[in-house]
């Protein structure tokens, strides 16, 4: 971030961006700071502080038309203003980073609150936007990051700061104001806003258990698309997932010019395993062939089942030599034998076609040369490495 404004204000002094442009940019990283969580929590401060500064104007225009006495304009003004320059220059300058809530939600909805009844109890001509202006408090603090419990509490304290305030400014002053109607009003106030806090707190509960779900259906959706890239018999990664992870490779040798190669391995006299020792040992040669392969490999999501007895390798970054040694060793290495009681040893086997990949390749042509080679080693024989 402190990178990009250098580069901001290079390119401004050089006269590619417009001076209030990059003015107002060094302006808000200056207000907001560079840490992006710490940019969100003081733009949702600033939210706030918006609406009370509109609260402020509203105040002052009562208070030029006479509908609020300048004392009491003041004091509901001040509230609010040292409420949220308190606020955001704790955020700002990282006194709440330890706290479980560094944003202060709860402390910021609670006073919020706190206006709304004081200018209840101070400015009497605003009476009637009391209950509208704290269902619209309640109303932020179910959208943020409030717990449903917090959410409860909220509007059971914006109705008891009522009761108070209505206790404050009546009981002992009778006679100054409509007592009944106002006692109408905080009825309707204390029944209206516990209950508003509750609806809140269920489509809170609502909400976190939709946000619950969809993050089980994004890993079950992770965990299909996994299943639906893997063989169900040896484990191994399927043909769409290897011809992904060599279309990839081959774009990144086409970007750096890495070699690497691509091999394919049949079983040799498969048909035969199955037909003498029946479909379960055919089943135990795949499974020891795919074991076999990927211990040689650091990354075994380069060895894929192709499909039937046949099987691929991924090498990254590998030349044509080192591979056909490396697959060579790693034949000499297999020896699975089939048998039980009464039944014949069958050693097993397999053939290798390995290629490199060339200027120009496309997959289909890597993938015909290496079968070919597979082909040759087929016919010379069996049980050998063969490149092309």
């Amino acid at each position: 971030m402190q990178a990009s404004l250098a580069w901001l204000i290079f390119f401004g002094h050089r006269g590619a961006l417009s001076p209030t442009f990059v003015s107002f940019t060094i302006l808000m990283v200056s207000v907001l700071g560079f840490d992006p969580p710490q940019r969100l929590r003081l733009q949702r401060t600033l939210i706030a502080g918006l609406i009370y500064l509109a609260s402020c104007m509203a105040i002052a225009l009562g208070m030029a038309e006479g509908l609020t006495t300048v004392s009491a304009g003041v004091a509901v003004m001040a509230y609010e203003l040292a409420g949220f320059l308190t606020f955001f220059i704790a955020i700002r300058f990282g006194l709440t980073r330890r706290l479980d809530d560094p944003a202060l939600t709860l402390p910021q909805v609670l006073h919020g609150l706190g206006a709304i009844v004081l200018a209840y109890l101070l400015i009497p001509a605003g009476r009637n936007l009391t209950l509208p202006l704290l269902s619209l408090a309640l109303t932020f603090a179910l959208l943020s990051k409030l717990t449903p419990r917090q959410t409860t509490y909220c509007g059971l304290a914006a109705a008891a700061m009522l009761v108070v305030a209505f206790m404050a400014s009546y009981l002992g002053r009778p006679d100054t104001a409509d007592v009944a109607q106002e006692a109408i009003n905080l009825i309707m106030a204390a029944l209206t806003l516990p209950v508003f806090s509750s609806v809140a707190r269920q489509v809170k509960e609502w909400r976190e258990k939709l946000d619950e779900q969809k993050v089980q259906l994004h890993k079950l959706i992770g965990d299909l698309r996994e299943l639906a890239a893997r063989d169900e018999l040896t484990g191994l990664v399927n043909r769409r997932a290897m011809n992904t992870a060599v279309l990839e490779e081959l774009m990144r040798f086409k970007r750096h010019q890495r070699p690497f190669c691509l091999a394919i391995l049949d079983i040799d006299n498969f048909k035969r395993i199955n037909d003498q020792f029946g479909h379960h040992a055919g089943d135990a040669v795949l499974l020891a062939l795919a074991k076999h392969l990927t211990q040689h490999f650091a990354m075994p999501d380069h060895v894929a089942r192709w499909g039937g007895e046949e099987f691929v390798i991924l090498l990254p970054e590998c030349a044509l030599d080192d591979a056909i040694r490396m697959l060579d060793a790693m034949r000499a290495q297999f020896i699975h034998v089939i048998g039980g009681d009464g039944e014949p040893a069958c050693g097993v086997t397999f053939s290798t076609g390995v290629t490199q990949a060339c200027p120009g390749d496309l997959l289909t042509h890597i993938l015909e040369r290496a079968d070919v080679a597979l082909y040759q080693a087929k016919r010379r024989g069996k049980n050998q490495v063969v490149s092309a």
